[in-house]
């Protein structure tokens, strides 16, 4: 479809195109190493897409190439996850200053849970909390006990990270 579909002459085709291919490959079981490349792919897939896609044009293909986009730089396998975190992060920004909680409250919640993983793994214990303690509210009002779940237990790493990281202050001190 990609050979027919240019960017040029389709555009909106050629959007639907990379982001189906990006689902598609995103959703294999990876097996391999080399299954990791499928990542990628399906990340430039996403990029392309997101030419396409803006906010002002395509709203939702926006907002849900862009999430996930997102998605798919926090579990790149990459040299710098740093920086796919980080990255990750302001996209989901860009998802939350459009997606309130008002018009879409499970799908905002879901999109802040997504940024205080990233947050988490960047060591931003802090936001990562506050972002989760913002979306269990919303997940326990509408009754998604699976996502509540896994916002209780992320509070409970970050929680135990930060202990852990209090107790070797503590005995820094100490010596």
């Amino acid at each position: 479809a990609l050979y027919v579909f240019k960017r040029e002459s389709h555009p909106e085709y050629f959007a639907l195109c990379q982001t189906n291919l990006a689902l598609a490959y995103l959703t294999m079981p990876m097996r391999e190493a080399s299954d990791q490349l499928r990542m990628g792919i399906a990340v430039q897939s996403l990029r392309e897409a997101m030419e396409v896609y803006r906010p002002d044009t395509h709203p939702d293909q926006w907002a849900s190439a862009q999430l996930n986009l997102a998605n798919a730089l926090q579990y790149l396998p990459s040299s710098h996850p740093a920086e796919n975190l980080a990255q990750a992060v302001e996209l989901y920004e860009e998802i939350l200053a459009i997606r309130t909680p008002t018009g879409d409250p499970l799908g905002y919640a879901r999109v802040q849970a997504n940024q205080a993983n990233a947050l988490a793994h960047l060591g931003i214990f802090d936001h990562a909390q506050t972002k989760l303690n913002q979306a269990l509210p919303i997940f326990e009002m509408y009754g998604d006990e699976e996502a509540a779940a896994s916002v209780r237990g992320l509070l409970g790493q970050i929680g135990e990270q930060l202990a852990a990281v209090d107790e070797a202050h503590a005995e820094a001190a100490g010596d």
